[in-house]
């Protein structure tokens, strides 16, 4: 603690600067093709198709290895990510929709496929309709 004169208490604490957060470990690629739709995308993302949040959950680990949990991933589009989390909760997707062929056959991400395959790639895409707990928005 550091002394300061005029301070309510007459002290204040020194807080230690933070380093810069860097890109390092970031999750972007530029350009490329979408693994879930297959159309070009301008900004991909890595996709944990097992989600990080359910890494420490028991069944989930019983289920995969260490190595499976970390390596299963895909680039998807910000759309196709998007529609992945608006349709299943993680713990769903980490136990039932955990590959790519089994997101593709539910009847909801078909239909967004079939939906994103006729955007633009660069076109900000939004759409409407109901959320995974079947509201309309």
């Amino acid at each position: 603690m550091v002394e300061r004169p005029g301070s309510i208490s007459g002290r204040t604490q020194v807080r230690a600067l933070l380093p810069l957060p860097t890109t390092q470990g970031m999750n972007k690629v530029r350009e490329g093709v979408c693994e879930l739709c297959g159309r070009l995308a301008t900004t991909l993302s890595e996709h944990h198709l097992i989600p990080r949040t359910t890494h420490r959950n028991r069944r989930v680990s019983r289920m995969f290895s260490a190595e499976e949990m970390r390596s299963r991933k895909a680039d998807m589009c910000q759309p196709c990510t998007k529609a992945v989390h608006t349709f299943f909760a993680n713990k769903e997707l980490a136990l039932e929709y955990n590959t790519l062929e089994a997101l593709r056959a539910h009847p909801k991400i078909a239909a967004h496929i079939q939906w994103v395959r006729r955007q633009r790639p660069e076109a900000k895409t939004r759409r409407g309709g109901s959320d995974r707990r079947g509201r309309e928005r």
